[in-house]
Order: structure tokens, then sequence, then C-alpha cells
């Protein structure tokens, strides 16, 4: 069965707010393509949307705001779905970037998503060195001093480091504990201007994916997991445990961890996909 894919973004720029939607289909219809992925739950995705067939009015707006630097104090938000079904979010963020093409024939928008940081959490190089064990509690608490931001940390989370060193940015030394520490949600939050650090949902089970909840083609296996896709399902977030089954290929059936997500798709092809990295539980 094909379900009417359906979307609708909206751009907030200062105090103006513009939307566009695909709620029904004609050859008039604006298309859209989207990139996401989030890797950490709470942590804000990345990646690429792009809008084609936009007025010249709403493309010029952008292009001006491009040129002028102009797209401080923003938020972008995109909710997909299928038709005869409720919206999901599936990104909330912040303009990093924009690219208008008044060149070709479908005239695009392309926005860069992240998340902006008023503070040098990004920029600032830092170098630390353990020797012996160290809590990540500590060290994490040594890093939020040393860039003048907050740490929130769960009062489980006890992990410790051995010999531990590091050079390099804040954001990169979060993605070195991540490594390290695949059992723990580490990110960084510019709302509350926090390193945050907690345990993950050690919840049962929630979801079976399966042929019949839209799992479909080969899994592909990696290091201590797989990559698999799924029809858009924007219910699944990083950091839930889901039961995996294949009807043809019964090797891999089981459990497992999500351990990052994306969401890619496009009303001017066939993709709405959801593609899962997991990892065996």
């Amino acid at each position: 069965m094909i379900y009417k894919r359906i979307w609708l973004l909206g751009i907030t720029i200062g105090s103006v707010i513009k939307y566009y939607k695909e709620t029904y289909y004609d050859e008039n219809s604006l298309k859209i393509e989207f990139n996401v992925t989030a890797k950490a739950a709470g942590a804000y995705p990345k990646g690429n949307i792009t809008i084609y067939g936009l007025n010249k009015e709403d493309l010029q707006y952008y292009a001006i705001l491009n040129q002028k630097r102009g797209f401080a104090n923003n938020i972008v938000t995109l909710e997909c779905g299928y038709m005869g079904q409720s919206l999901s979010l599936l990104f909330q963020g912040n303009i990093q970037n924009a690219k208008v093409d008044f060149q070709s024939v479908d005239k695009s928008l392309n926005l860069e998503l992240g998340t902006m940081v008023s503070n040098n959490f990004i920029n600032k190089r830092i170098s630390s060195s353990y020797v012996g064990t160290k809590s990540v509690k500590d060290v994490a608490s040594d890093i939020a001093k040393e860039n003048g931001v907050g740490l929130q940390i769960g009062s489980n989370v006890n992990e410790t480091l051995q010999d531990f060193s590091f050079i390099g940015t804040p954001y990169q030394f979060v993605e070195s504990l991540r490594e390290s520490f695949p059992n723990l949600d580490i990110f960084f939050s510019p709302n509350s201007n926090k390193i945050i650090i907690e345990k993950q949902d050690e919840t049962i089970d929630t979801d079976t994916l399966s042929k019949d909840t839209g799992l479909f083609g080969a899994p592909e296996a990696i290091q201590n997991g797989l990559i698999v896709h799924s029809l858009l399902n924007l219910r699944l977030k990083v950091g839930q445990r889901i039961k995996l089954k294949y009807e043809n290929i019964t090797h891999f059936n089981g459990a497992y961890k999500i351990m990052e997500i994306t969401h890619r798709g496009s009303n001017k092809s066939n993709e709405w996909v959801t593609i899962l990295t997991l990892r065996n539980i």
C-alpha cells in the first residue's frame, strides 16, 4: 500500500512566521527534501531541508536575510506523517546557513540545520589529562567550569575513566564520551546552557520492527549491530529498545537498542524513510 506523505514546515525569524505545507497533492504542490540525523536522546538533531517551488517574494526574503546574515533569533520546525494520521515532530532547531537558488527550474531554498550556541563551547580548544581512575562526573564538571557552562548529571551516573586524556573542542569531548559510554545520553543543551549526562532509558521493549510495521530491505551488519531501513517512523527514538523481526533472515531477529536515527524524505522521489543504527542487547 502507498501512503500519501504529508508535511508542515514552520520558519520563524524574529517576529515573522512563515508556514509551508503539503496536506494534499496536485501538480503545483510544493516539493520538499530532508535529511535529519539524531545521535543522542535529548540533543538537537542536525541535517538539511530543501524546499522547491517557492514563490519569488519568499525567495527574495530569504536571499536578503542571508546576504545580511539576518538569521539570528530563528527557529525551524518540521512535522511529517501520512494522510489520515496526525503529523509528528521530526525536527526543531535553528538555521545555521541558508542557500537560495533562483536559477534552477525548481527554484529552491536549502536550510542547513543545527543549534545555535552563544558561548565558546564550539570554538574553544581544550586539553585535559587525568592519571588513574577518574569519575565521569568529575571530568564533566571540570570541562563545564572551563567553558562557563552548567552541568546536569543523573544521580545514578557513576561510570569512571582510566588514565583519560583529551585535546580538542568541548563538542569533540562530548562525542568522545558518547563513544566510551553508549549507555549514557551525553549532550550540550544550548537552551539551559548545560552539559547533560543521563542514563539511557532502560524500559522494556516498546516496538517491534517487522514488514507489518514498515521494515523493508535487507539489514546491513556492522560491528556489534545492524543498520536497517523502515518507512518513515517518528515514534522511534534514540536510546529506545526495539525487537527486530525479519521473516526471511531470522538470524538477525532479536532485541536491539537504537543508537542513531536518520529521517530522510523527498516528495520529488519515493523516499520517505527512517534509517536506524542498532546495537545488540
